[in-house]
C-alpha cells in the first residue's frame, strides 16, 4: 500500500510538470501511469502545443498528452481504459480463443496493426527504447509521436480512429504498451 501512496504522490509531481493546455481547441487524449519500470518516447518532438510527455523512473510515474489529427469522416470514440499487466494477458488469451486480434479495439488500422506487429519482430535490444527505435525504424509515419511504456497500472483513454493506436505487445519477457498518434500541429 505504501508503494502505491508513493507512486500516487509522484504521479502528482509529474502532474505538475506538464504544460500542456488540453482545453484549448482539439481532440485531446491522455495517459497516466504508475509502476513504470520502463519507458521512451519519439518521433514528433514534444511541445506544449500538440505532446507533452513526461515520466521518472525514480517516481515510477508517467503522464502524456496528446492532441491528435482525426483521420475519419465521423466523431470517433473515445473510452477511458484502466488495465494491468495481468488484465493484458488476460484479454490477449481470451482473444487467442475467441480468433479476435487483441489489438484491433485500440488500434483501428489493420495495415498499421499489421506493420507495427513486423517491426517488433525486428527489435535487437529488449527495452522501451529498442522497441522505439525498430518501430521508428520500421514505419514511416512523419508527424506521429509514439510512446512505449513497462507498467503496473494505466488509466487512459483511447481513440477509435486511424490516427490513432493503442497497441499491447509481449516483447521479450515484459508487456509493453505502444501507444502512437498522429499529431494536430495546427
Amino acid at each position: 500500500m505504501r508503494s502505491l501512496v508513493l507512486a500516487f504522490v509522484g504521479l502528482v509531481g509529474v502532474l505538475e510538470a506538464q504544460r500542456c493546455n488540453i482545453f484549448s481547441p482539439g481532440h485531446w487524449v491522455s495517459q497516466q501511469a504508475v509502476g513504470m519500470t520502463d519507458f521512451a518516447s519519439g518521433g514528433v518532438a514534444t511541445n506544449p502545443k500538440y505532446f507533452c510527455f513526461d515520466g521518472c523512473l525514480a517516481t515510477s510515474a508517467m503522464v502524456s498528452d496528446m492532441r491528435i489529427l482525426l483521420g475519419n469522416t465521423t466523431v470517433p470514440k473515445k473510452v477511458k481504459a484502466r488495465r494491468s499487466p495481468a488484465q493484458l494477458q488476460a484479454l490477449r488469451k481470451k482473444a487467442a480463443l475467441d480468433g479476435d486480434d487483441p489489438n484491433a479495439f485500440g488500434c483501428v488500422d489493420d495495415g498499421l496493426r499489421a506493420n507495427i506487429a513486423n517491426a517488433l519482430t525486428k527489435v535487437t535490444a529488449y527495452n522501451a527504447k529498442g522497441i522505439l527505435q525498430a518501430l521508428q525504424y520500421n514505419l514511416n509515419l512523419p508527424g506521429w509521436a509514439m510512446i512505449v511504456a513497462d507498467f503496473q497500472f494505466e488509466a487512459s483513454e483511447i481513440f477509435q480512429d486511424i490516427n490513432y493506436c493503442d497497441y499491447d505487445a509481449l516483447v521479450g519477457a515484459s508487456y509493453y504498451s505502444i501507444c502512437m498518434a498522429k499529431l494536430d500541429m495546427s
